[in-house]
């Protein structure tokens, strides 16, 4: 009896902490990316969503659709070649998904796509409530929720970023690097300057 309700309360905290829904693609069972994709576009009805994002994928794979509850409107994205695998990923206000060397986010506060060039095919995205990031290369990418634009930085090493409930940060060398959902870009801190 206590391993049942330590696992109820173990799969209750993971769907919270998420705030996602995975409908028509079986649930949470199986959600390496192969699978969660093939099951995703095999699906009749596919999305995935959040209290304020909803995204889901056309059964030609070829054109990709978000809704927004603080909006209430939809907006779509069209591509010649079908997306594959389409593995969206989704936080609170934020929903994105990588496609032929692009990583696409739509936010739920203005109901817009923002896309942002890559170096390589796909992107890795983390993500809090508020903000999704991804590094290609030595560049850090960050999108927040209150901006709704891709910011991007540079470092002299690969970054390895991490978040707060508001911010995404990392630190390379003597310098730390931040960007909140309302930045307008990245912020650097020297711990080797005086500010002069």
């Amino acid at each position: 009896m206590p391993v049942r309700v330590f696992a109820t309360i173990l799969v209750f905290s993971i769907a919270s902490s998420t705030h996602a829904q995975i409908n028509g693609g079986g649930g949470f069972g199986g959600l390496d990316n192969g699978t969660f994709g093939s099951n995703l576009q095999a699906s009749s009805t596919p999305y995935v969503e959040t209290d304020n994002v909803l995204i889901t994928i056309s059964k030609t794979g070829k054109t990709v659709t978000a809704f927004s509850a603080l909006t209430g409107k939809t907006a779509s994205l069209s591509f010649e070649e079908k997306v594959e695998p389409f593995v969206p990923v989704v936080s609170a206000n934020i929903a994105c998904f990588a496609h032929n060397k692009s990583a696409y986010a739509f936010i739920a506060t203005t109901g817009k796509w923002q896309a942002v060039k890559t170096k390589t095919k796909s992107a890795q995205f983390i993500h809090s409530g508020t903000m999704v990031c991804f590094v290609d290369e030595k560049t850090a990418y960050a999108i927040g929720d209150q901006t709704g634009k891709w910011l991007q930085v540079d470092a002299e090493e690969v970054p390895i970023p991490g978040f707060s409930k508001m911010t995404v940060k990392f630190q390379v060398k003597s310098k730390i690097y931040i960007c909140s959902a309302a930045s307008k870009e990245w912020q650097v801190i020297d711990l080797e300057s005086d500010g002069k």
